[in-house]
């Protein structure tokens, strides 16, 4: 089987988990979620730029064997019609690999273990400093900025700034 060289080796990949399968069994569920932490795709985006999109991993269930598919995403730019809307018409090429597997065993880790192991060390947890949020779920942060010098400040009406000056030295002599 032939499979063409076209994606480049940097491109993010798009997962696809086709069945039912995949949210009714447990085992499924744990391996989908292992599959998006090895692929690092833990962020779900809202909108996508077809022209963007140039490899999908496809996971299929077919009873009990798992289907793993590889394609080449190719968008054909039909029209332009905004910077926003752009008509594409969208193919799939099988660049591979592919593979068939299959559960042979599934042993689930014990509940307490299993929480330890997903324990995030306080080390590496950020803190966001400052931010908080109001009872209308906005977020509000706070900035906090040095005491100014105000006797430093350049201002125009120096006249002035000289008269208090005058006063405040006169006030310190006769104190």
């Amino acid at each position: 089987h032939e499979f063409s060289n076209s994606v480049p080796l940097n491109a993010s990949a798009v997962l696809f988990f086709q069945g039912e399968e995949w949210d009714s069994q447990p085992h499924l569920t744990h391996l989908r979620k292992v599959l998006m932490d090895f692929f690092n795709q833990n962020q779900k985006s809202v909108s996508l730029d077809p022209r963007q999109l140039k490899l999908l991993i496809s996971f299929s269930t077919v009873g009990d064997r798992i289907l793993l598919r590889t394609y080449a995403i190719q968008c054909e730019v039909k029209g332009i019609r905004s910077l926003d809307n752009i008509d594409c018409k969208l193919g799939l090429e099988e660049i591979g690999p592919h593979a068939d597997f299959r559960f042979v065993r599934n042993r689930e880790a014990d509940t307490q273990l299993w929480k330890k192991a997903h324990e995030v060390p306080q080390v590496l947890k950020k803190t966001k400093k400052n931010i908080e949020k109001d009872s209308m779920g906005n977020r509000r942060g706070r900035v906090f900025v040095d005491k100014q010098d105000l006797d430093q400040l350049p201002i125009r009406k120096r006249k002035e700034l000289k008269a208090l000056r005058k006063q405040k030295e006169a006030e310190e002599q006769g104190a």
